[in-house]
């Protein structure tokens, strides 16, 4: 295979099961294998890392098959872009491990070669400055496992190679490492602490929903029950990941001292390769869309009043992250970069008034027992008193003078 400009890249070597046979200038044999063989491509990183130095990268890929139009190129690098520094990263972490340094990346192109359909196996050799290696602890993080060769597929996926030193000398230590899934992208890493093995992926429940998200596009996922959806943008993951919602009873979350717990509760969670990511944050927002019912917003203080709320473990309360009304949908909205528990909550309604007195009053006591009059009136009654019995004893002493009359 050659280049663009006529340099060879790679050669096929054919393993023959049977001997040639034909005439002139045409043969035939029953090939039992088929190798695809790049040249050695060497490159000075001295000037981007002093104990990198010369590297050297070889390539031997298994072939199914090889199309007339198949043609295959890699470029080496000092360091990994973003994505790749992401899902290593998170490969690493399933391992139980992080990444110590990175030594160089290199990035296969293919055209016409398949991974799994045509590479049925491949095998890199990743050499490396002797300094490099010393610095990272030698012979002694060798024997521990403490250099692995990470290789990243077209999709995002993320594998752990088995990985050998090949060969050592004054100047290099070179490295393999092999795979059955293909050629892509590899890295040369050395790890703080020996990789272990990765736990068995637990496949979703009856009350999960789980989708493969990759940050190349936007998704959606949405709950088993259908009162939850995510929409997650381009870009709002860092690597390839899983994104998984569970429906969660009613009856098993906290309530809240300040505002009715209602709506839907729903957990959402990241996992890499199948397992759940401990703290994760998106790298952008994704919203979240939650139903509510008529039972809903006939509690707190109504439906203008709805927003999302998140369980915070570590003050273990509710905490409300807002969100925008949608009357006519009935959904309320909210942006979230965090996993966890959430559900929607109506603010309680404020408690009744009641009267209370200025700072130092002190209230009257209550008028009990006689009254006493003041003088004015006394004296008035006193006069209509008088008027009366006078009136009285006129009337009583007039009949008694008709009488005598």
């Amino acid at each position: 295979m050659k280049s663009d400009d006529g340099a060879t890249q790679a050669n096929i070597v054919a393993q023959l099961k049977t001997d040639l046979t034909g005439t002139g200038s045409a043969a035939q044999a029953v090939v039992e294998e088929l190798a695809l063989v790049t040249v050695p491509q060497a490159v000075d990183l001295s000037s981007f890392n002093a104990d990198v130095g010369d590297v050297e990268v070889q390539l031997t890929a298994i072939l199914s098959d090889i199309p007339d139009s198949a043609n295959i190129s890699l470029s080496i690098s000092d360091e990994l872009n973003a994505n790749a520094a992401s899902s290593f990263e998170l490969a690493a972490s399933n391992a139980s491990t992080t990444i110590k340094d990175v030594a160089y990346a290199i990035t296969v192109k293919k055209v016409g070669l398949a991974d799994q359909a045509m590479v049925a196996s491949s095998e890199v050799s990743m050499c490396v400055g002797s300094n490099w290696y010393t610095n990272n602890g030698g012979s002694a993080a060798l024997a521990s496992g403490l250099f692995a060769i990470f290789r990243l597929d077209d999709a995002g996926r993320r594998e752990t190679l088995p990985t050998t030193l090949a060969s050592e000398t004054s100047t290099q230590a070179c490295f393999t490492g092999t795979s059955d899934k293909g050629l892509s992208t590899f890295a040369l890493v050395a790890l703080d602490t020996p990789l272990q093995a990765t736990p068995t992926p637990v496949p979703p429940g009856a009350d999960q929903e789980r989708s493969e998200i990759s940050p190349a596009a936007a998704a959606t996922i949405s709950s088993v029950s259908n009162d939850v959806t995510v929409n997650i943008p381009v870009g709002g993951v860092p690597a390839l990941v899983d994104v998984q919602v569970t429906d969660v009873d009613r009856s098993s979350v906290r309530e809240a001292a300040s505002m009715y717990i209602v709506g839907p509760q729903f957990e959402l969670e990241v996992l890499a390769d199948g397992i759940a990511l401990s703290d994760f944050r998106f790298s952008k927002s994704v919203d979240l869309v939650l139903s509510y019912s008529d039972a809903d917003i006939a509690v707190g203080m109504g439906e203008s009043q709805l927003r999302v709320v998140r369980w915070n473990p570590d003050v273990e309360q509710w905490i409300s992250i807002g969100g925008s009304l949608d009357p006519v949908s009935r959904t309320v909205t909210a942006l979230a970069r965090r996993q966890g528990l959430y559900s929607l909550a109506s603010p309680l309604p404020p408690p009744t008034p009641t009267a209370t007195l200025a700072p130092g009053a002190t209230p009257e006591a209550p008028i009990v027992g006689d009254i006493t009059p003041p003088s004015w009136v006394l004296f008035a009654l006193g006069v209509f008193g008088f008027v009366l019995v006078s009136t009285g004893v006129y009337y009583l002493r007039s009949p008694r003078r008709e009488e005598q009359s």
